[in-house]
């Protein structure tokens, strides 16, 4: 990993002294190429992650592919077979006072929905992706 710190007992510097300043521009540069390498991966799938938010809310943002399934107790159901086949279900509705936080832990618990949902039979978690991406199966109905 990069060092950022180092002990220099020798120089007369602190326990706590900032290498980077012992570098020279050209120095600086080199490392912060390297520790970009470094944490290529990382960045790349920030980068993926962004893209993929940027495209959801510009997709959630137009009305024009959905189909309204229904609107019950002031919520807004509409879906859309996505290129790859898949189906995209939107669920618009308001929400008060309920930290957004608790928003997503509702959201997450996939196996319970047959629980609370309003006409869900059936709910189960199949795969946990990463933090936040869950693929779901349930039976509305």
């Amino acid at each position: 990993g990069n060092v950022w710190w180092k002990s220099s007992p020798e120089s007369g510097g602190s326990e706590e002294e900032d290498i980077g300043t012992n570098l020279n521009s050209q120095e600086k540069e080199e490392e912060g190429w390297r520790f970009l390498q470094e944490k290529q991966e990382e960045f790349q799938a920030l980068e993926n992650r962004a893209k993929l938010f940027s495209s959801a809310k510009e997709n959630l943002s137009i009305d024009d592919d959905w189909i309204h399934a229904q609107t019950l107790f002031g919520i807004t159901t509409s879906y859309r077979r996505e290129p790859d086949n898949s189906l995209s279900v939107k669920i618009e509705g308001e929400l008060h006072g309920v930290p957004l936080f608790e928003q997503l832990v509702v959201l997450r618990e996939v196996d319970l929905y047959c629980h609370w949902a309003p006409f869900m039979s059936t709910s189960k978690k199949l795969a946990q992706l990463d933090k936040l991406d869950v693929v779901a199966w349930y039976i509305v109905g």
